[in-house]
């Protein structure tokens, strides 16, 4: 089995799985859910904005 990463992964579940719920949030009595699509693209421009502040490979960054 070849590795993939965790980064390849959401990519791959994302295109395939666009529309469905990728995770939910609380919002007072409710559940808000982000599509696999908004997830994706969410991610995409957070690393758009670590690239802009200046982060290049081989660097590291922790998000929590």
């Amino acid at each position: 089995m070849a590795f993939e990463s965790i980064a390849h992964k959401i990519l791959t579940t994302g295109a395939e799985r666009g529309s469905v719920p990728a995770y939910a949030v609380r919002d007072g009595d409710r559940w808000v859910t982000t599509s696999w699509a908004e997830y994706v693209s969410q991610i995409r421009d957070a690393a758009k904005g670590l690239i802009a502040l200046g982060v290049e490979p081989p660097m590291s960054v922790c998000i929590l």
